[in-house]
């Protein structure tokens, strides 16, 4: 009988410690919610997004119609997402924790994101994986927009919905894209369009009108939310 309950009690501090190993460590946190947004689990469990509530490695987050979010990392990143848009945090990693690294996966819509020490210490831990490129940077803030025949609201505001694809733009540092047609380097100022996975990257010569007029501004201006009122963005 003593056998059994040393036994048990060791079965018992054995599980009790996977919980706490189990315990999913936050990649970082919500500081914008407007709207309606939701993250998924890898397990599946849904949970609405909330201002100050953490975020996952593994997460699946979604924003609505008319819906923002904004996230801080926890390696002091920011990314602030557009409505209609869709994400995987498929890889993140502290660098306080050891190796930092930060994979995040497009896959609709668009976002503006400034990087932070992860990129600043080793850039090729920082990658945005999209349907029709991988983007690597190179200390950044950087704008992108996917469409896959849901851009059509540019017409609202005097604009032609683009053909479908993946829209870049580069406000500070530099992009490179790379999908089976090779890879590309964009730099300030400079804009990139890529329809597909095997198509051509090409350089636009200006600011499209997906970018132009369906601006986000810049994720690290912390003065409020006011842009949301009036900004083209639906």
């Amino acid at each position: 009988m003593r056998k059994i309950i040393i036994m048990a009690c060791v079965l018992i501090a054995a599980v009790s410690s996977w919980q706490v190993m189990a315990v999913p460590v936050a990649a970082g946190k919500i500081v914008l919610v407007t709207g309606k947004a939701s993250a998924v689990s890898p397990d599946g469990k849904a949970r609405k997004m909330k201002r100050g509530g953490p975020f996952y490695e593994g997460d699946t987050i979604e924003t609505k119609k008319k819906s923002f979010v904004k996230l801080k990392y926890t390696d002091g990143g920011v990314m602030l997402l557009r409505p209609g848009t869709k994400i995987v945090v498929e890889k993140y990693k502290d660098p306080k924790a050891g190796k930092g690294e930060s994979v995040t996966k497009l896959v609709k819509g668009g976002m503006r994101a400034v990087t932070g020490a992860i990129a600043k210490k080793n850039r090729k831990k920082y990658k945005l994986r999209t349907p029709s490129a991988t983007m690597g940077v190179r200390g950044t803030d950087y704008t992108v927009r996917y469409c896959r025949g849901d851009c059509a609201d540019l017409s609202n505001y005097g604009a032609p919905a683009p053909s479908d694809g993946l829209y870049t733009g580069v406000s500070s540092g530099g992009i490179t894209l790379t999908n089976a047609s090779g890879t590309r380097l964009f730099k300030v100022g400079q804009y990139g369009y890529v329809a597909t996975s095997t198509a051509g990257i090409g350089l636009l010569p200006g600011a499209p009108a997906i970018l132009a007029v369906d601006n986000l501004p810049d994720p690290t201006d912390n003065s409020g939310k006011d842009f949301i009122d009036g900004n083209a963005c639906q």
